[in-house]
């Protein structure tokens, strides 16, 4: 959450009040639709196109919409990009307002096209980074602790630890972006440039932390009641925290 805090920070800080698109892709996105009325943000349009994300976010008072021509006669001051997708993220930074700013916690693990040259016409401020966590940690600790904000509605559900293992061997759905397209790319179980074949990686071995094939290494999560495990599962992302 603290990711998603400091994404609409940077905009909101000296924009107070503006307009908000958010694309989605990950919880980030969802926080996100969650923390903006809490700072003091104008209305937010939530766009995606995973139906239980779109109802969470609308859960949330957000608009949203599938498609971002539903928003081509619009321009947002600020913009967050959630989605690690480069088409997502090129058409959020050309919906981004003239001298606006865009945000992207989306992570991209190669080269990504830019619309420079709209940015450059309408001077668009573009920053990108892993998040800081703990100077925003106080914040949202607290805003959750007064009920401003509720992020309960992003998990599925909430485990008491006795129900840990069963969760942590349940069937899971691998990550597409991660799993599947990097084995593809970057050749594991064919020949390549004359060298011998690669056996085919396990699974989750050498995925990032958001990828569900990581994801059987779960944290606690302390609670007023009890120690508590909560899974949040979607097509494109499984993760414990």
């Amino acid at each position: 959450m603290t990711d998603a805090y400091g994404a609409l920070l940077a905009g909101l800080a000296t924009r107070p009040g503006q307009p908000v698109l958010i694309a989605g892709g990950l919880s980030h996105g969802l926080y996100a639709a969650a923390l903006a009325p809490a700072l003091d943000s104008g209305p937010v349009t939530y766009f995606d196109t995973d139906p239980r994300r779109l109802e969470i976010a609308a859960g949330y008072g957000a608009r949203v919409v599938t498609d971002l021509h539903d928003t081509a006669r619009e321009q947002f001051p600020v913009t967050v990009d959630t989605s690690a997708d480069p088409a997502r993220l090129a058409g959020v930074l050309r919906a981004t307002a003239p001298g606006g700013h865009c945000h992207s916690v989306g992570i991209y693990f190669g080269d990504v096209a830019l619309p420079l040259m709209s940015m450059y016409m309408n001077a668009v401020t573009f920053t990108i980074g892993r998040p800081d966590i703990t100077p925003h940690a106080p914040a949202v600790l607290e805003l959750i602790r007064c009920g401003r904000v509720d992020p309960m509605p992003v998990y599925s559900q909430t485990l008491g630890l006795d129900e840990l293992p069963e969760a942590l061997v349940s069937p899971y759905q691998p990550n597409p972006w991660c799993c599947g397209r990097r084995r593809r790319r970057t050749g594991h179980g064919h020949r390549d440039a004359g060298r011998r074949p690669r056996p085919l990686r396990r699974q989750g071995a050498q995925c990032p932390p958001w990828c569900s094939g990581a994801s059987r290494i779960a944290s606690q999560t302390l609670t007023t009641d009890a120690p508590t495990l909560t899974r949040y599962r979607s097509p494109t992302f499984d993760c414990f925290s």
